[in-house]
């Protein structure tokens, strides 16, 4: 970031990032944070090196975008110093569904229009002068703007009460009007990239920002669920899906293990998963009558989780210690 004016991006479809920082390189083995942390804000950074000059920099900008597969993300969890020191709270998740399983294999490209205006869009943005000793570029809301992100920055906070969708991740969500803020800069520039850049934000751009951050309240707590997820709650998931797209009322262990023997080595390893299903209520035991031979355990399906299923819901379990 030094030799490059404090200017740098980390742009992956991997997560050997968070390797990096979880202090593979470090000599006591600690989370090497500070960079990424400060580069987030502009905040100045020291690194000293031992017999080599120390590293000053007075404003650094990093970027990262990552796209990681999702056991990469449950994997942050077994390091607390990315959540307890606010390196989660920095990042704004996108959690898009997966798509396979249903794939044909005949993508349509994108058009060449789109994927020209975004080209010309982003090298004009990369375009606009910028050197460490000039003035920042100054742009402000305009009153009606900062009318509008105040709005947003008070939901957002009623959000994080007790009884609110973010009360559990106040941390991610303190940061959010900050970040619709940034939001809105960079499409108010991306409007004018290549021109003059007006000095003010307008409020129709506001808007486009604050609807993308209401959008991006309920990835961020489908990315910190899968984050906290335990296994036994992600079996259960599986499990459940399965059941679900059988729809039949009633099902058998045995028939249930070998559609899973990929992930569960002896049907005794399952017998928990499902105990957890009728926990919750999705399942319910059936009393069989005395057979020779070695029977399957019988379950029923509550209707109502088809129910559930019918209108789109997420079947999901809560995450927590307690399940």
């Amino acid at each position: 970031m030094a030799e490059n004016d404090e200017r740098m991006a980390v742009i992956s479809d991997e997560g050997g990032i968070f390797d990096i920082l979880a202090g593979r390189y470090s000599k006591t083995g600690a989370p090497n944070l500070d960079l990424f942390l400060q580069g987030h804000s502009g905040s100045p950074v020291r690194v000293d090196r031992g017999s080599r000059d120390p590293v000053v920099l007075n404003a650094p900008a990093l970027t990262l975008i990552l796209t990681p597969q999702p056991h990469v993300l449950r994997s942050l969890s077994e390091q607390k110093a990315f959540r307890g020191r606010g390196l989660l709270a920095r990042f704004l998740f996108m959690m898009p569904p997966s798509s396979v399983g249903r794939r044909t294999h005949k993508t349509v490209p994108v058009p060449a229009y789109i994927r020209d205006a975004f080209s010309r869009c982003l090298s004009s943005l990369l375009a606009i002068p910028w050197a460490q000793d000039s003035e920042p570029l100054n742009i402000r809301f305009s009153r009606s703007a900062a009318s509008a992100w105040e709005e947003f920055r008070n939901i957002v906070e009623l959000q994080m009460a007790e009884d609110g969708p973010l009360h559990e991740l106040q941390d991610w969500g303190s940061k959010l009007p900050g970040a619709v803020a940034r939001i809105a800069a960079v499409l108010h520039c991306s409007l004018y990239a290549g021109g003059s850049i007006p000095s003010e934000i307008d409020e129709e751009t506001m808007n486009v920002a604050v609807q993308l951050g209401t959008v991006l309240v309920s990835h961020a707590v489908v990315a910190f669920r899968t984050i906290q997820k335990s296994e036994k709650i992600e079996h259960a998931e599986r499990l459940l899906a399965w059941i679900l797209r059988n729809g039949r009322s009633e099902f058998s262990v045995r028939d249930m293990f070998r559609a899973h023997q990929s992930r569960f080595e002896e049907v005794a390893s399952m017998v928990p998963i499902v105990a957890l299903l009728q926990d919750h209520g999705y399942v319910r035991s059936i009393v069989q009558e005395p057979k020779r031979g070695r029977p399957s355990d019988q379950y029923e399906v509550n209707p109502e989780a088809f129910d559930r299923a019918s209108v789109g819901a997420r079947d999901e379990f809560p995450s927590g210690e307690n399940q």
